[in-house]
């Protein structure tokens, strides 16, 4: 089942949040979330991290991307799939029901902004998508100052 929120002319083509979910549970939350986000165009569908990367593939790499990857074989291998067709600058919240610091650590690594447990906490994710949002467009300023003194002595 594919869900959108928020549709528009042309918004199958410029997505900014897409969200591939393995159940039901999972999917409830994440809508919520999305639609309390009004004004971001938002495609949910069945599948995970999977189904997402051939859904990216065909279109424009979106904003935001939320995946479950309960149903993935080879996390190692689906997370590499969906960064190829992914753009840089797109962020990613990998979901899932192993509560692994090795697997947080990994993926991680391979440049994902936040791994959740399941069950998703609405304020949680919320935070999340806040917190991958607001590294996407800069807004943590690094501000850097130099002072030097010298004696007249």
């Amino acid at each position: 089942m594919t869900e959108q929120l928020a549709i528009g002319p042309g918004m199958a083509r410029a997505l900014r949040h897409v969200a591939a979910l393995c159940d039901a549970p999972t999917r409830a939350v994440v809508t919520g979330v999305l639609r309390a986000r009004s004004g971001a165009p938002a495609e949910i569908i069945d599948g995970g991290i999977d189904a997402a990367t051939r859904l990216i593939a065909a279109t424009l790499p979106p904003e935001l991307v939320i995946v479950d990857i309960d149903a993935a074989p080879d996390v190692a291998a689906s997370i590499e799939a969906l960064a190829n067709v992914c753009a840089p600058e797109t962020r990613v919240i990998v979901v899932g029901s192993l509560n692994d610091i090795l697997l947080y650590r990994r993926l991680i690594a391979a440049g994902v902004a936040d791994y959740l447990v399941k069950p998703l906490a609405p304020e949680r994710l919320a935070a999340s998508i806040d917190s991958a949002l607001a590294t996407q467009r800069g807004s943590g300023a690094r501000v850097v100052a130099m002072i030097g003194a010298r004696s007249a002595a």
